[in-house]
């Protein structure tokens, strides 16, 4: 039987902010990715989309968004709108 390693982290919910941009396009991007999406031109053009996009939806009220953030500051999940 194979063993299982635990790993000890804890994870907080919490809204979004404009400091979090960085991490809402590495996880569009990783989703993309992970559907097989893979033309670099197209993927670095939607990074510069969601990063103006998000730029202005937040502040303006528009995004509504969580990021699920590990102790170490890592951001593992996210957001809808």
């Amino acid at each position: 039987m194979k063993q299982r390693r635990q790993i000890e982290a804890s994870i907080d919910i919490r809204p979004a902010s404009e400091a979090d941009i960085p991490d809402l396009v590495w996880l569009r991007r990783t989703m993309w990715e992970a559907m097989g999406f893979d033309d670099p031109a197209q993927l670095e053009a939607a990074d510069v989309a969601a990063a103006a996009y998000f730029a202005r939806a937040i502040p303006a009220g528009e995004f509504h968004g969580w990021l699920a953030v590990t102790s170490a500051g890592e951001a593992v999940g996210a957001a809808v709108w």
